[in-house]
């Protein structure tokens, strides 16, 4: 449901191809969200913040590009740490 929403939204808003970044970003990240296994949910928002990067890129967003670098770098040690590794977090 959300995810046609977004996809409508963004076709509304359109500002040349670099909108489908946004539209992708979105739709991925809004479908990650009702997933339970986390080992997905990293590897989606690995796919979806890349492109919400070359997004903010391209529209000179400052703190967006920081929030996602912030993002993918937690991503990666996460990945690292919990799928590669397969080291628990502490509890």
């Amino acid at each position: 449901m959300f995810g046609i929403m977004f996809l409508v939204v963004g076709v509304l808003s359109w500002h040349g191809w670099i909108s489908i970044f946004a539209i992708a970003a979105k739709i991925i990240s809004t479908v990650s969200l009702g997933i339970k296994n986390t080992r997905v949910i990293r590897i989606m928002n690995l796919i979806s913040t890349p492109c919400w990067l070359a997004y903010n890129i391209f529209m000179f967003s400052i703190g967006g590009m920081c929030s996602d670098l912030i993002m993918l770098t937690s991503l990666i040690i996460a990945v690292i740490r919990l799928d590669i590794m397969k080291l628990e977090p502490k509890k």
